[in-house]
């Protein structure tokens, strides 16, 4: 689910799809021109059932370059570059995520004192929380404490 959160994000940002081919194979050949080839450890752990196949050698293709249009601040790479990885293990997990410093602004007190009325993103779910109890005070921010 995460890289679907990721990839509709990006598209938020770029105003277009990250990856949008029609067929399977021409969608994976996007996602290794970005990512860079997927190692043998990689495939093995996205389908043990992989069958022997071989993929071009590609590297990786900076964050920055492909959203370079956009002219990215280094947090939204970082944020990014941690959520749209091959490894389902190595993405940030939801909370971990939101504090990441790309949402440090929805943070600050003057966020909530604009012009229009927010509701209360910061309400989280007891369940969520518990699961993650150590970022509560970091992903609450002080003006909704009071």
């Amino acid at each position: 689910m995460w890289p679907i959160i990721g990839c509709a994000i990006s598209k938020m940002i770029n105003c277009e799809p990250l990856f949008d081919k029609r067929s399977a194979t021409d969608q994976l050949v996007e996602i290794i021109k970005i990512f860079g080839t997927p190692t043998i450890d990689h495939i093995n752990q996205m389908n043990p059932q992989h069958q022997q196949f071989k993929f071009p050698q590609i590297k990786c293709h900076p964050w920055a370059k492909v959203f370079a249009k956009f002219k990215p601040e280094p947090h939204f790479i970082d944020f990014i570059s941690k959520i749209l990885v091959y490894q389902p293990q190595d993405r940030l997990k939801p909370l971990e995520a939101l504090l990441n410093p790309y949402f440090d602004e929805l943070r600050l007190s003057s966020f909530q004192d604009g012009q229009m009325k927010l509701p209360n993103f910061c309400d989280f779910y007891k369940k969520k929380l518990h699961i993650q109890s150590e970022i509560v005070n970091k992903l609450t921010p002080n003006w909704v404490k009071k």
